[in-house]
């Protein structure tokens, strides 16, 4: 029996009138975030890259560049 078997049986004993559930599979709930998946031929760097940029889209430039340089100049400790 599966984890989520479980889960309802303990939700049934919990709320023995609960009768209406609707939950969604984890992969329905966005992209995923395993490198190589969702952007397959992509190197590791342009990945990282975009995932940040994506990331830090509401923050400040100046602490978007910040975070940006640091995470490229790690990439480049990584190739040497």
């Amino acid at each position: 029996m599966g984890h989520l078997d479980q889960i309802l049986r303990e939700l049934d004993r919990v709320f023995p009138r609960w009768y209406d559930r609707d939950w969604k599979e984890t992969g329905e709930l966005g992209p995923t975030l395993v490198p190589g998946e969702a952007n397959r031929g992509q190197s590791f760097v342009d990945t990282v890259r975009d995932y940040l940029t994506k990331e830090l889209m509401n923050h400040e430039a100046t602490e978007r560049t910040a975070v940006l340089e640091r995470a490229e100049a790690l990439m480049r400790e990584l190739d040497s």
